[in-house]
């Protein structure tokens, strides 16, 4: 599983005409919701998407942009900026001594979310005051931490999503559904598999990590490092025997899951996977 999230970022645009002053985001801090969306009315908030998915991002250009402004008034633009760029871009701002940066909203991953905690970097709690609060069950552990590390109102859930493998029924009439299953048919099938080098690919790594040591239940708690290096060398071990059967023999992988569905479509490779 993995989370999915947007995050409002410290120093966050108000959309005044000029920097909101300390006294305007103390009061921005004591308003209620209905005060807030009066207040937003003629705005505009600026926000990071994650690249790597087509259909996600036709979602929030055709849907909820055109929505968000004609119910709230509110216009919304939409750009690239996810892991580690974004994290850096952050970063930049906050030693420039910027008060606001580029973006007010972010959807980011676990890593970034972990990564952003640790230099203060984020504008919260916040969760609690918003309308859907109420749906959400923080005592899920899929809700209340990412990347292990508590959410404690510094983001907000955008949806759970599942790892999902994509195959060509046509070419493939039986898929593998194990990991020995799946190296023999790479191996059968020279140049016909492989994983993006993105957030997607590393969501299936991990799935392999679990695999190799003994399920994701034996992961749970802290950190293992026994566990953690004998499961990583198998799992290292495992790609460096399928390395010269994957596409390009392994030498280079797609840079995220969209390049991935496109050499899916394009019928260079039988398989592809998806959040």
């Amino acid at each position: 599983m993995a989370l999915l999230v947007a995050v409002a970022l410290i120093g966050c645009r108000e959309q005044a005409a000029e920097v909101p002053s300390p006294a305007a985001k103390t009061s921005f801090a004591s308003m209620n919701w209905d005060e807030i969306a009066t207040a937003a009315r003629g705005t505009t908030v600026r926000m990071a998407m994650w690249d790597g998915d087509p259909l996600i991002n036709a979602y929030m250009r055709d849907y909820v942009k055109p929505s968000l402004n004609k119910e709230y008034g509110v216009t919304l633009e939409t750009g690239g900026g996810q892991t580690g760029s974004l994290v850096s871009r952050i970063m930049v701002d906050r030693e420039a001594g910027r008060e606001t940066g580029d973006i007010d909203i972010a959807w980011i991953n676990g890593e970034s979310f972990y990564q952003l905690r640790q230099i203060d970097a984020l504008y919260g709690p916040f969760t609690e005051r918003l309308p859907n609060n109420k749906y959400l069950d923080w005592e899920n552990p899929f809700v209340n931490k990412d990347f292990q590390f508590p959410v404690a109102g510094y983001e907000c859930p955008w949806g759970n999503v599942q790892l999902a493998i994509i195959y060509h029924s046509e070419r493939v009439s039986d898929p593998p559904r194990t990991k020995e299953a799946l190296a023999s048919w790479v191996r059968e099938h020279p140049g016909r598999f492989t994983f993006d080098n993105s957030f997607t690919g590393m969501t299936f790594l991990k799935g392999l990590l679990y695999e190799f040591g003994g399920g994701r239940e034996a992961f749970n708690g802290p950190m293992n490092e026994e566990l953690y290096q004998s499961a990583s060398e198998k799992l290292w071990a495992y790609l460096r025997e399928l390395k010269p059967s994957l596409w390009r023999k392994g030498e280079t992988f797609p840079e995220g899951v969209a390049q991935l569905h496109q050499l899916l479509a394009n019928n260079e490779v039988d398989f592809s996977m998806s959040n």
